[in-house]
C-alpha cells in the first residue's frame, strides 16, 4: 500500500478537442472555513466535506485535448487537458467565503464536477495549474497566486493514511486522527484525493517513480466522477479570465502487479490548534515534529512539501536516518513579481524526493523544516 503525495507547512505522502464554453463567474457560496492545522485523517476530513459545496448540475467538458510525450512509461498515454474559462474577481473586488478551503481574505475559492479525463485506467503522473487561455501557466508573474489546487475522485475509496500522529485532535475538525480516520471510512461517500497541493509551481506529481522495480499508480474507475477546487489571489484590479490544466499520464486499465496509490499529509507541528504561523523575521529556525507511528506496510512515493514563503526545505527520517530532503525553489518567471517597487519572489516549486521509500509497520516517522524570513520575505 504505497503513498503519494496534502496547508501550512504540510508534507504530502504520495491531458485536439475544442468545445465552446462562456465565462463562468466564481461561485460565492458560503462554507464554515477552516481555523485549525491538519493531519493525516483530518486533513483528508476537511478537504472532502469542502468539496461537498462544489455545485450541483453536469461537469464541465475540457475546452481542448492535447496528446503529449510520455515521460514515465513509454507504453502509456499523457495528455493536456484545459478547462474553462471562470472569472476570477479583481484585487479591489469583495472577496466573500467561496466552494471548498479558503484560508486567505483576498483570496477567491471556487470550484466545478470535471469530465474528459480516463476512466478505466491507472495515473503514473498528474499536475494541475492554473492557466491562460493559450494554456500558458498563470501566476505570480502574471498576478495571480495559487494557494492550492485540490481535485478528489468520488467513487475511489480513499487508502488510509500509514502514519499516525501522536496527538489529541485537528485544529481543522476538532476531532482526533483516528475518529477522523473511522467517519471517512464509515459516514463519508467513497471519495479519495487525487490531487493536492499548492503554489506558482503547479499542484500535484507522481503516483509511481520512473525506472523503479516498484509499480505504482492511482487507479480511476469506470464510473467515478471527478470534482476540484482552488483559492486564488489576484494582485491587480481588473476581472482575469483563468483556466484550469491537467497535465497527466496514464495507463488503460489496472496492470497486473501495480500497487493502488493514496494521498495523505503529515503536519511538522502535529496536530496543533491553530492554522496560524509566525516565524521570526530575525533569524532562521528549525521546527521538528513529533514522532509518527507507522502502522502499515507500504512505500511512500514523491514526498513534497507545501510550504509557504519563508520556508527553506522539508527533511524526513525513518526511524531516525533521514531518507529525504525536499527544497523549495523560489523565483524563476513563474514565481517573480515586482511590488510596490520591489522585487518579490515566492515559492515556485520544489525539487521532490524520487525514490520510493519502504516502510513497515512499527516503524517511526518524524520530520523538520526550516524558515528563514531573513533570506525570503512574506
Amino acid at each position: 500500500m504505497p503513498q503519494s503525495p496534502i496547508m501550512k507547512h504540510l508534507t504530502l505522502l504520495t491531458l485536439p478537442l475544442l468545445v465552446a464554453a462562456a465565462p463562468a463567474p466564481l461561485d460565492k457560496r458560503q462554507m464554515t472555513g477552516m481555523t485549525g492545522k491538519m493531519g493525516g485523517a483530518g486533513a483528508a476530513f476537511s478537504i472532502l466535506t469542502g468539496l461537498w459545496q462544489v455545485p450541483a448540475g453536469n461537469p464541465q467538458v475540457p475546452l481542448s485535448t492535447k496528446a503529449l510525450v510520455a515521460d514515465i512509461d513509454t507504453k502509456a498515454k499523457r495528455e493536456l487537458l484545459l478547462w474553462g474559462p471562470f472569472i476570477l474577481p479583481a484585487k479591489n473586488a469583495t472577496h466573500g467565503r467561496g466552494v471548498g478551503i479558503k484560508l486567505d481574505p483576498n483570496s477567491d475559492a471556487f470550484g466545478a464536477k470535471l469530465s474528459g479525463l480516463c476512466k478505466d485506467c491507472t495515473v503514473l503522473f498528474a499536475e494541475a495549474d492554473i492557466a491562460n487561455k493559450d494554456g500558458s501557466r498563470a501566476d505570480v508573474g502574471t498576478g495571480i497566486y495559487t494557494h492550492h489546487i485540490i481535485m478528489v475522485d468520488y467513487g475511489r475509496k480513499m487508502i488510509d493514511n500509514p502514519v499516525l500522529p501522536h496527538c489529541g485532535t485537528t485544529g481543522a475538525t476538532g476531532i482526533s486522527p483516528t475518529t477522523a480516520q473511522w467517519l471517512q471510512n464509515n459516514l463519508m461517500p467513497k471519495a479519495s484525493v487525487f490531487i493536492g497541493g499548492g503554489g506558482s509551481g503547479g499542484s500535484g506529481g507522481q503516483f509511481a517513480v520512473k525506472g523503479s522495480d516498484v509499480k505504482s499508480g492511482f487507479h480511476i474507475a469506470e464510473k467515478d466522477s471527478m470534482l476540484f477546487t482552488t483559492e486564488l489571489v489576484n494582485y491587480d484590479n481588473w476581472d482575469k479570465e483563468i483556466y484550469l490544466r491537467l497535465d497527466y499520464e496514464y495507463l488503460t486499465g489496472k496492470p497486473q502487479g501495480y500497487l493502488d496509490v493514496g494521498i495523505g499529509a503529515i503536519d511538522v507541528d502535529g496536530c496543533t490548534a491553530s492554522l496560524e504561523f509566525h516565524p521570526p523575521s530575525d533569524r532562521a529556525i528549525t521546527i521538528k515534529s513529533p514522532v509518527w507511528e507507522v502502522i502499515a506496510d507500504g512505500y511512500l512515493v514523491r514526498i513534497t512539501p507545501h510550504l509557504h514563503d519563508g520556508g527553506v526545505d522539508a527533511k524526513i527520517f525513518l526511524n531516525g536516518e533521514h531518507v529525504c530532503t525536499s527544497n523549495a525553489i523560489y523565483g524563476t518567471s513563474e514565481g517573480t513579481r515586482e511590488i510596490d517597487g520591489k522585487k518579490w519572489e515566492t515559492i515556485s516549486g520544489y525539487t521532490p524526493c524520487s525514490n520510493a521509500i519502504k516502510i513497515k509497520k512499527g516503524d517511526r516517522l518524524t520530520m523538520t523544516s526550516d524558515y528563514d524570513l531573513t533570506k525570503y520575505t512574506l
